[in-house]
């Protein structure tokens, strides 16, 4: 609608909610607009643009702050293992045989986890 007063948002909200870890969708339900407001206003507002994106970092941020600190100084075993397949490139791997054997050979990697883990200070030991 032409003329239309744009509704106010508060952008410290809209900067909470993205960092929340909220998507576009749910911060337009969480703040009762509809997400093509969200749209356009990211579109028309670089002020809203920019909480949104701020948000959206700063979430990103703390948690991976939580997650080395899991792992690193709490010696989280799952979140060190998460922190290494997604930074380091540690896979788990299952091998199935082609003959069809009945056998499943497993192959986890083991002592490349234990290597990567030693690489960074934490002695698998303690684990």
């Amino acid at each position: 609608m032409a003329g239309r007063n744009p509704i106010d948002i508060d952008l410290a909200r809209v900067e909470r909610l993205a960092a929340q870890g909220l998507t576009d969708e749910q911060v337009a339900t969480s703040l009762g607009v509809s997400q093509s407001t969200i749209t356009r206003r990211k579109r028309t507002s670089d002020q809203f643009a920019e909480a949104l994106h701020r948000g959206k970092v700063r979430g990103i941020e703390e948690v991976t702050n939580t997650l080395w600190l899991n792992a690193t100084e709490k010696q989280n075993t799952s979140a060190a293992i998460f922190y290494l397949k997604n930074r380091a490139g540690w896979t788990e791997k299952a091998a199935v045989s082609a003959e069809h054997t009945g056998q499943v050979s497993v192959e986890h990697g083991l002592e490349d986890a234990l290597a990567v883990l030693q690489r960074y200070g934490i002695d698998p030991g303690e684990l």
